[in-house]
């Protein structure tokens, strides 16, 4: 039986929708942060993680913490041609390789791979360090803080303008989907997707980032597709209710 232990309006919804698309049966715990913030102490004693944070699956005796890892372990090996853990996972969980381009797919593998990287690398990278700045430094430092914003928004913005760009070559490429935006790789949804869109979302909702950013966030059309065109799956809709997650994309951005 699979476990999922997750806090609220967390990284850790990309796992519960990848389970969701996946179809597998799972049980999922939510906790709710602390002053909205840190994880309560029963997630690090429930799950039996070293230090308690959030996303960690276990699934029997294996315990695996971080998003990144466990997309990358739900779906790794999905043609099926790969020895040890990857085989395994396969046959048990993504014999079609919806999720993660198989081998016959090199550079789609290779790309996706790359994709959630560039999640954690580049994106929380350059905006999580704003939140905490908000969270954690004092209301005396505020203008400090201020100019702390805007020093990091050069690096969002050209992470942002990255990710246009190649939403929009694989638009012409391949074509909009439902009628909105393309996915990141080839013509269907992969774990690249489910990985990228937290950064996303977290960047275009929240208010300590999205403030600063409002005239460049009218400007990223193919950005904005693409995720309505991901938070209209009923996977993620699923999720996000588990989940209580409140960065879905409104309507009037």
């Amino acid at each position: 039986m699979i476990t999922h232990y997750m806090l609220e309006n967390s990284r850790a919804i990309r796992v519960e929708w990848a389970l969701r698309e996946l179809g597998l049966e799972h049980e999922t715990k939510c906790y709710k942060r602390v002053n909205g913030k840190k994880a309560p102490p029963e997630m690090k004693e429930e799950s039996g993680t070293t230090v308690g944070k959030s996303p960690a699956l276990r699934d029997g005796d294996l315990l695996i913490v971080e998003s990144s890892a466990i997309l990358t372990y739900v779906t790794c090996g999905a043609d099926g041609s790969e020895a040890g853990l990857g085989r395994y996972l396969a046959e048990k969980y993504d014999e079609s390789g919806r999720l993660l381009p198989g081998l016959n797919r090199e550079q789609d593998r290779v790309d996706t791979f790359a994709w959630v990287g560039f999640a954690e690398g580049a994106l929380m990278v350059h905006a999580l360090p704003i939140t905490y700045a908000a969270w954690f430094i004092p209301d005396e430092y505020e203008k400090a803080c201020q100019g702390f914003h805007e020093s990091l928004k050069p690096n969002i913005i050209n992470d942002l303008d990255y990710l246009e760009a190649e939403l929009k070559r694989n638009v012409e490429r391949f074509g909009k989907k439902n009628g909105q935006g393309a996915f990141l790789v080839g013509q269907d949804l992969t774990i690249a997707d489910i990985q990228v869109a937290f950064p996303i979302e977290y960047i275009f909702t929240h208010p300590t980032i999205s403030k600063g950013l409002k005239d460049e966030i009218r400007g990223y059309t193919q950005i904005k597709a693409w995720l309505r065109c991901l938070e209209a799956r009923s996977a993620y809709k699923e999720a996000t209710k588990v989940a209580e997650y409140v960065f879905v994309l409104p309507d009037d951005v």
